[in-house]
């Protein structure tokens, strides 16, 4: 899905604001906010919430992403697109080792949920080859009984609230 996503109509690039909002992304989706914290501790919180759905990552899953020392967050989305050929979205990036060019990190964590229901479509991570803006695609080793792709039949995990996340 993110090798599809990637080629989506319109994708543009959001701000977050501090408090999480997202909020160049049309009213009728709801508002939308993305709350990530505590990255560097042994259980860290990312969570999305658009409209009066929010959908945590499992902590099983957190911990490995908060495994890596991020330095700089960036979100983008599409919902220009036919939803019928892959729903509207929004792609969530955590650079490791971010410097002061664009393509100036060492690895990054891409996290895509689904702009209608939360629900999460990929986690992955890639990692930047030496001298270039070229990346690699690194299996995020998850504990076996921890798989955030397979927890219901839309591929989300049953919504929380945001505060039950933090």
């Amino acid at each position: 899905m993110a090798a599809a996503t990637s080629c989506a109509k319109g994708e543009r690039d959001l701000a977050i604001g501090e408090d999480g909002a997202l909020r160049a992304i049309p009213p009728s989706f709801g508002k939308t906010y993305l709350h990530i914290e505590g990255l560097e501790t042994s259980s860290p919180v990312i969570a999305f919430k658009a409209g009066n759905t929010t959908n945590s990552l499992p902590p099983c899953a957190t911990r490995i992403v908060g495994s890596h020392s991020i330095d700089h967050i960036s979100a983008s989305g599409s919902w220009d697109h036919d939803a019928r050929s892959f729903p509207h979205f929004v792609r969530v990036n955590l650079y490791e080792d971010y410097g002061d060019e664009r393509f100036d990190y060492a690895a990054r964590i891409e996290i895509i949920f689904d702009l209608k229901t939360t629900g999460l479509f990929d986690i992955k991570r890639f990692v930047k080859l030496p001298n270039s803006q070229w990346e690699r695609m690194e299996e995020l080793n998850f504990p076996r009984d921890c798989n955030p792709l397979m927890g219901r039949p839309n591929q989300s995990f049953k919504p929380t609230s945001l505060r039950d996340a933090a």
